[in-house]
């Protein structure tokens, strides 16, 4: 079973967030981001890590920095937030304890969101940052580009418009939870609608409407996981068993096994949406550990029984 402290979380979540994002209406988003910045509080960073703001042309965002040597490893990490909304402090701190544990810098890019900003803007600022880096000679062999949510389905959104512009691609890719199917066509969004205690199936489609706009939604850079993954780099997913996205990311990971990208997957028994991010859960802190250690490229152990319900490796030159 879940921690307690997952069981907790989870409760609380269905008795408020879930309601929050299932009754406010979508034209007023302003009042839902209101709302959700409620649930948000000064968040303190890890211990030994600071934080300066950048501005660079294309994107905003903030850099995450050990106090000492951060190394050459870089992860640069799109934010979630159903492409409409910002927690800012709470991936702020998510990002502070990846930059401690992974000893390594993280850049946290806040891309334009709709819907003043409707697909590809939110792409096309994912795209200009990550140049960025390589512009300000960061090697793409020490790049890891993370993300959850609607920021996990950027980073593969990302990965196919680089391979595609034939740009350097990034040492790896992890994603959590991600978004990676506009058409909504997984049987997790019906299956889990009751079972997910964050995320509303039908209000998460129509937040996804504001951010797709008039885009077919079987486009690959909408909706990735409908797309081949040729030549993308080794990736890690994360995500709970009783999520509405579960398929989204098992899709993703499927995909990666026809194309014979190394994807390691890790379904979580029993956990929330985007649960790494949630640092007072043990699971968060077991799963932060794994990230970091792929992030230095070393073998990862098998996941705690009680914290996983399955782990798969699929690596066709296996």
């Amino acid at each position: 079973m879940p921690s307690w402290q997952a069981r907790v979380f989870n409760f609380a979540a269905r008795q408020t967030l879930k309601p929050l994002l299932r009754f406010t209406p979508v034209r007023t988003l302003q009042g839902l981001q209101t709302r959700t910045e409620r649930f948000e509080s000064a968040r303190p960073l890890a211990p030994g890590t600071s934080m300066e703001p950048i501005s660079a042309p294309g994107f905003q965002g903030e850099r995450i920095r050990l106090d000492g040597d951060s190394g050459r490893r870089v992860c640069l990490y799109f934010p979630g937030g159903g492409f409409v909304l910002r927690a800012a402090g709470l991936q702020r701190s998510f990002a502070s304890e990846i930059c401690r544990t992974a000893r390594c810098e993280v850049w946290i890019m806040h891309y334009r969101l709709a819907p003043q900003t409707p697909f590809p803007g939110g792409l096309e600022d994912c795209v200009a940052a990550y140049h960025h880096l390589l512009a300000n000679g960061h090697r793409p062999e020490d790049i890891t580009l993370i993300g959850e949510s609607a920021g996990g389905g950027l980073v593969l959104s990302t990965l196919l418009a680089l391979r595609d512009e034939t740009t350097p691609m990034p040492a790896r890719a992890i994603v959590i939870s991600p978004v990676t199917d506009f058409t909504f066509s997984g049987v997790s969004r019906q299956r889990n609608a009751r079972r997910d205690p964050i995320l509303p199936a039908k209000r998460l489609s129509a937040l996804a409407g504001l951010y797709s706009g008039t885009a077919v939604t079987r486009d690959r850079y909408l909706s990735p996981a409908l797309a081949d993954f040729d030549d993308l780099p080794p990736m890690m997913g994360i995500v709970g068993d009783t999520e509405v996205l579960l398929d989204d990311c098992l899709r993703a990971a499927d995909q990666a096994n026809k194309a014979g990208v190394p994807f390691h997957l890790e379904v979580w028994r029993g956990m929330a949406h985007a649960f790494p991010l949630f640092a007072f859960m043990p699971e968060s802190r077991i799963a932060i550990q794994r990230l970091a250690a792929f992030i230095h490229d070393e073998p990862l152990a098998p996941a705690p029984r009680m914290f996983s319900q399955r782990q798969l490796n699929w690596n066709a030159a296996a």
